[in-house]
């Protein structure tokens, strides 16, 4: 039961930040996307500061602190190249791109922190993303491409930024969950995105109403909590045996959509997170079969 740990852990923190997502959405309505973006990293912080005291970790040395402000700038790098492919690109098609992450994250893992990739995990890779194309190519249907060409390009090559900004950070966590405090992570992870974001932030800032407050606490918690649970699930398990469960995300999405703002999730949605729960259960199948063969292997 153990090995599936991770599993789960990751599983519910993807289903935090997606909710995170739907908050965010709700409150762009009001509010400029950089004034969300420097108070969902200044809340962490407030918030991963309050943890402090019952994690108890030791001094951070400067190695520590250098790393995890680096991945926060890899975090907002990412942030910033999605919010400005959707305005090249149809969500969808933005989304998908994002999407590759997976892939690119295994790929980092094997080259870097030379990690075996398993034919399960690439078989599960695999669906994962063909039910991210199937529910895309849904969309799509109805969401055409308007931008010129070079719009277009700009559109994709933000896209794929966003994976590779977010596989590299994903990487460096399990690098780090390995060796650092899960909260001193957070702490400087955030500390590190609110410091650049704050700048442009304050540049676009619009009064906070006290009705949107829980709101903004409710993003900051969503996004700390789920990093603190991907974070512990990346100190259980290699990037590519986790890394095929993000696309969950999309089930996620479906079910704030339509718990949220009444979306009804249409055929190819269900087809796609059908793709995506096989997936899933693929990655499942593998931790049993680890377990099995590490309780059948006798000490020496």
């Amino acid at each position: 039961m153990a090995r599936l740990t991770p599993v789960f852990v990751m599983v519910l923190a993807l289903g935090g930040l997606s909710l995170m997502d739907a908050l965010v959405k709700t409150l762009g309505a009001s509010y400029p996307v950089w004034q969300i973006t420097f108070l969902r990293y200044a809340v962490g912080v407030a918030l991963a500061l309050l943890l402090l005291p019952l994690a108890r970790p030791a001094w951070p040395g400067w190695q520590t602190v250098r790393a995890n402000m680096l991945r926060g700038v890899l975090l907002l790098a990412a942030a910033a190249s999605f919010f400005h492919a959707v305005q090249y690109l149809p969500l969808a098609l933005a989304t998908t791109l994002f999407f590759l992450a997976p892939l690119v994250t295994v790929v980092l893992g094997s080259l870097f922190l030379g990690e075996p990739v398993t034919r399960n995990a690439l078989m599960a890779i695999g669906l994962g993303l063909a039910g991210v194309v199937v529910i895309a190519g849904g969309s799509l249907t109805t969401d055409q491409l308007e931008g010129t060409t070079s719009e277009t390009a700009i559109g994709f090559a933000l896209g794929i930024l966003t994976a590779i900004c977010y596989s590299t950070a994903i990487v460096t966590i399990r690098v780090r969950a390995q060796k650092d405090d899960k909260v001193t992570m957070a702490v400087l992870q955030s500390l590190g995105a609110a410091i650049l974001a704050a700048p442009l932030g304050l540049a676009v800032w619009e009064p906070v109403a006290t009705s949107d407050l829980g709101l903004f606490l409710a993003v900051g918690a969503c996004g700390t909590a789920g990093f603190l649970a991907i974070s512990y699930a990346l100190s259980l398990a290699p990037v590519a045996r986790v890394a095929p469960l993000e696309y969950s995300a999309f089930l996620w999405a479906s079910l704030w959509g339509f718990l949220l703002f009444g979306e009804t999730p249409r055929l190819p949605t269900i087809l796609g997170g059908a793709l995506i729960v096989v997936a899933g259960l693929i990655v499942i199948r593998q931790e049993k079969a680890a377990a099995m063969t590490e309780e059948e292997t006798p000490p020496i």
